[in-house]
């Protein structure tokens, strides 16, 4: 039953995925941009490209299935938002604007709190928890400062479709993160990677609820 389960979570996540970045994609080149950040989606490529190091380091510390499906899920987000960023990149009217310049002043701020905390703990920079600190700063702030963007000049340019299904996406990933710490232990790999996931999908809450109210 179990094998079943992560079996469906993984094509779950892999048709999803694809619809996912597809969707946005035609939605950005045939729709409108209004309301998508450069900046953003820059940090969600390091945020997806840090967890991957995590997923790897998961997967080195204990292997199974479910590592590995994570493994190729990471590696199809860093794929989609290296597209979005290069798509927005040509396509927006605005690349960058002040809020862009803002996000990335605090992102910088909050990302030498947490090497300094690094610092003060005596920890490697490289260290798991440390990396999780950061995925979490490079998708949370973005995703915060997009809420306020969409509050102000509108969303149009996030469709339903990745909104809804990002949601689904994040709490698939979460589901897999702790069922593997339930299996493997919790490990630094997996607690940096439920750390960031759990803020990624608490600050996508609030960019939700700004598209709709």
């Amino acid at each position: 039953m179990k094998k079943q389960l992560n079996l469906f979570l993984f094509y779950f996540q892999l048709i999803l995925g694809i619809i996912f970045g597809s969707s946005q994609i035609e939605h950005m080149i045939n729709n409108s941009t209004q309301g998508l950040s450069l900046s953003m989606f820059i940090f969600a490529f390091l945020f997806v490209a840090v967890n991957l190091t995590l997923g790897i380091g998961a997967h080195k510390a204990k292997a199974s299935a479910v590592t590995m499906q994570i493994l190729i899920i990471l590696v199809i987000g860093v794929i989609i938002y290296l597209l979005f960023s290069l798509i927005l990149a040509i396509k927006a009217e605005v690349i960058w604007d002040k809020n862009d310049t803002i996000t990335t002043v605090i992102v910088i701020i909050f990302s030498l709190v947490n090497f300094i905390y690094s610092r003060v703990k005596k920890l490697n920079f490289f260290d798991p928890l440390i990396k999780g600190g950061y995925s979490l700063i490079f998708k949370s702030i973005p995703q915060l400062f997009l809420a306020y963007k969409i509050s102000q000049n509108g969303g149009s340019g996030l469709g339903i479709v990745f909104i809804f299904s990002f949601h689904a996406l994040t709490l698939a990933r979460i589901f897999q993160i702790f069922q593997s710490m339930f299996e493997a232990g919790w490990d630094k790999n997996r607690v940096g990677l439920a750390i960031s996931e759990i803020g990624n999908e608490i600050t996508w809450t609030v960019v939700t609820v700004m598209k709709f109210i």
